[in-house]
């Protein structure tokens, strides 16, 4: 299926995020380099996930407008 995102936004796109999301704790990931489980990713992404995200697109705009 075509889509009319770039491929950033498509990974970006909070329903993306989400079941990546939950597959990753269906499949009991392992802590990162931070050492946060799951659940404290979880926590951390629901309180700073919008920030993250609006950074990130802020990251896109600036290199493809020039």
């Amino acid at each position: 299926m075509k889509s009319d995102k770039s491929l950033i936004e498509q990974i970006l796109d909070r329903d993306n995020l989400n079941v990546a999301f939950k597959k990753v704790k269906k499949n009991k990931g392992a802590a990162g380099v931070d050492a946060k489980d799951v659940e404290a990713t979880r926590l951390y992404l629901k309180e700073t996930g919008h920030e993250i995200i609006k950074l990130e697109r802020r990251k896109i705009q600036a290199t493809t407008s020039k």
